[in-house]
This record gives C-alpha cells, structure tokens and sequence, in this order.
C-alpha cells in the first residue's frame, strides 16, 4: 500500500490533521523550526500509533525514530525508512503519524498530523515490512536564523510498502448438499440399470428367448 500526504483537513478520534491517501493530491507544506545562532545539522523523524476504534492510542514506534538527516545546507527530497513491528489490526484502527524536526538536541512537533480513514479487513495483521518514506526537507542559515521544514505534495512524497496480511476465507460449517427429489433420483437410477443390462447383453437374450 501507498499512501500520499494530501492538503485535505481531516479529523479522526480526537486529532485533526491532514489525510493519508492511496492518490497524490495537493501540494502543502509545514513542520518548520526556527533557531537563532548558526547553521546546524538536522534531523527529521516521526513517531506513529495505532488508534483503535474506541480512540485508544498504541505507538508502534519506540518515541521519536529519524528518518532522515542533513548535515549541510540543502533542499530537496530524501528518502528513508522504518520497519513496523508485526501488530493486530482490529477492525476500526487506523493510524496517526506525527513528524518532528530536530535542531540542536531536542525535537519539536512540527506541523500537521498525518491521519488514515481505512480499515482492512477484521483479524488483519500489519506486517513488520521496511516502509519507504519520502518527503521534502530543508536546511538552512540564514543569518541570524537556521530553518528548517519539512514539505509535501504531488506524487514525489509518500509512504510506500505499509503491508497486510489479511485473515484467510473460512469455510462454513455444517452445510450440506441437498439431495436430489426421490422421482427425479428414481428415473436416474432406473436409467443405469438398463445402460448396465444392455452392456451385458441380458436384455437382447430375454428378447430372443
């Protein structure tokens, strides 16, 4: 599954933030921090939940996890990754993802929250398969202010290879073949006992007898 950060508001169980989609759509950029003093490097990482139906959060990152780096001024895509632990997936959970950029030694929230509205199938399991992120980051020095963003929009930014694996079909219990209607079922078997007595031949000797 692929999904794109698009520029529609959304709320869900209590947060409000932007939809996750399987079509790009939009063009919308934030998570930004401003730090006075000289030119840094950067960090840029997120921290994702599961929000089951009821609205109860379970994070299934361990607290803040970077996903991308700069160490010198720049602009532009970058991609990296993280590896979701294997988790139930209950019918009504979704996701909430939250990014952060560090500057210095500290991260900040930055910007919207990313949201889902789909559900997979009851009794799915989420796997524990390398995600691909994508997004556009900055950083930069602009005397006396160092920036640093993140921003998104089009087909270029996504999250790709979120997987499932689905509960298989189970097959119904004590269901039985109806059999057929006693007249139709006694001209069948009549049917054979004369196809079995001509192959012998019985019925042509009882005739010239």
């Amino acid at each position: 599954m692929k999904l794109y950060p698009t520029d529609t508001f959304f709320s869900m169980k209590g947060e409000n933030g932007v939809l996750l989609t399987d079509g790009a759509a939009g063009n919308w950029g934030d998570s930004h921090r401003e730090y006075v003093g000289a030119f840094i490097p950067t960090q840029y990482g997120i921290r994702v939940w599961k929000v089951d139906g009821d609205g109860v959060r379970t994070e299934l990152t361990n607290g803040i996890t970077t996903i991308t780096q700069r160490d010198v001024p720049g602009s532009g895509l970058q991609y990296g990754t993280w590896t979701p632990p294997e988790t139930a997936w209950d019918e009504g959970c979704t996701f909430s993802i939250h990014r952060y950029v560090k500057i210095y030694i500290w991260y900040e929230l930055g910007g919207s929250i990313w949201l889902t509205d789909f559900t997979p199938a009851t009794g799915a399991v989420l796997n524990n398969t390398q995600w691909l992120i994508a997004w556009s980051t900055t950083a930069d020095y602009l005397a006396p202010w160092m920036i640093a963003r993140i921003t998104w929009g089009g087909e270029s930014t996504y999250i790709d290879n979120i997987t499932f694996d689905l509960p298989p079909v189970q097959p119904t219990i004590g269901v039985t073949v109806p059999k057929p209607p006693l007249r139709t079922h006694f001209f069948y078997l009549f049917r054979e006992w004369l196809l079995a007595k001509l192959k012998r031949g019985e019925l042509k000797d009882a005739q010239t007898k």
